[in-house]
């Protein structure tokens, strides 16, 4: 019998292997919980847009047409204008949506390479392409760039390449003229 006791402990650990297994456990859960979560979606990007960006469909419109289509029905709205928009398409890192009879709304995340105007140094952050198309016969592209938290970043000389990246995704993805 004592011979099957013998076996049976040899199965466990130490203590002290025991002991440092738990320790490593404990780093990785705390190294694992201070990593930035996962990137944001395009639905809780448009849901948290401030109205003063696209003033004629609020907040509540734009959380209806959210709803409706992720219930796989029609995302048409009355907007502020006393006109109907409708949500086209929705996707973890794309949306378009009509805003009239003769605009389209495009926005698109992307991770661009932004330089700090303080301490120049340059990094890829998340950001919002934010692009009102006007159906005209020779359509037009009214971009705008935000960073997630939905801060401007103008054309200028510490985003550059940024800019530089949007014009190209634009000018590639339809036969558009930009303003």
């Amino acid at each position: 019998m004592q011979g099957n006791e013998n076996k049976i402990l040899f199965l466990y650990p130490s203590t002290k292997v025991f002991s440092t297994m738990k320790r490593w456990i404990f780093l990785l859960i705390s190294v694992l919980s201070v990593l930035p979560s996962s990137a944001h979606t395009m639905k809780e990007v448009f849901s948290e847009m401030p109205d003063s960006i696209l003033p004629y469909i609020i907040k509540n419109r734009r959380l209806d047409c959210i709803d409706f289509i992720e219930n796989n029905m029609k995302a048409e709205v009355e907007n502020e204008l006393n006109g109907k928009s409708e949500l086209l398409s929705l996707t973890d890192s794309t949306l378009e949506m009509r805003l009239s009879s003769i605009s389209t709304l495009r926005m698109r995340l992307f991770s661009l390479p932004i330089t700090d105007a303080t301490t120049h140094v340059t990094a890829d952050i998340e950001c919002i392409l934010f692009e009102k198309i006007i159906d005209t016969p020779e359509k037009q592209s009214f971009p705008r760039l935000f960073t997630i938290d939905w801060k401007e970043l103008k054309e200028s000389e510490e985003n550059a390449n940024a800019w530089k990246v949007i014009r190209q995704y634009i000018t590639t993805s339809e036969s558009i003229k930009l303003f």
